[in-house]
């Protein structure tokens, strides 16, 4: 074990990993503003919308995101769209975290007391308003501890943005790796920090369930 080296690895690989949280972070918006409209149309008694909605996470669910990142990557700018690598890799993450999130959200929609929908109705709301105002800040508070867990695998998941040559955690790891010859030690720098990372969204996550588990009064 090579001491200098991991100690001097890390602070190249702590200024990666920040290129990993913003990576997250904004594949995560991405996913949670897709997944409310697919989760509603999955649920819609819309066959154009429901269809739309399962062929949409039957592609992104069904295959692998390394492929996504390749096609979106390569496959574009056969087409005739080039994109920069990191707009790329966020953009991709994120539809591939729509597909998920929406899942986690129609879990957190079956839940839901069916009282609360007549309620809504007889206060005369409209199916938007109800969502709205009554079903969906309750979906959310439901949805807490799985959305927290969504966001740890798109942490780890954002290590995939070394395979298009951004400079994140794994991608510095790997050439520092080179420079040095050192394997073990850059690998284990890598992976404490990545343990620290998770750790820490685990404890908030921990605490995001007491928050979510009091009662909610609409």
């Amino acid at each position: 074990m090579n001491w200098p080296i991991f100690w001097e690895s890390i602070p190249a690989l702590l200024k990666g990993c920040a290129l990993n949280i913003y990576i997250a972070f904004f594949a995560f918006l991405i996913g949670i503003t897709l997944a409310v409209p697919l989760a509603l149309m999955e649920r819609s008694s819309n066959l154009s919308l429901k269809f739309t909605a399962l062929t949409y996470n039957t592609i992104f669910r069904g295959t692998p995101m390394l492929i996504q990142i390749f096609f979106g990557y390569y496959g574009l700018p056969l087409l005739g769209l080039t994109l920069p690598p990191l707009f790329v890799v966020i953009v991709v993450i994120g539809l591939n975290s729509g597909a998920y999130c929406s899942q986690i959200i129609l879990a957190g929609l079956s839940v839901i007391p069916k009282d609360q929908f007549f309620a809504a109705k007889a206060l005369s709301m409209s199916s938007y308003q109800s969502y709205k105002h009554v079903i969906l800040p309750q979906c959310f508070r439901k949805m807490i501890p799985a959305g927290a867990n969504e966001m740890i695998n798109l942490l780890k998941d954002s290590s995939l943005a070394s395979i298009v040559g951004i400079h994140e955690i794994v991608k510095v790891g790997t050439l520092i790796r080179g420079r040095t010859y050192e394997t073990f030690a850059i690998f284990l720098g890598t992976a404490i920090i990545y343990i620290s990372l998770t750790s820490l969204l685990s404890f908030f996550t921990k605490k995001a369930e007491k928050w979510s588990e009091k009662p909610c009064s609409v």
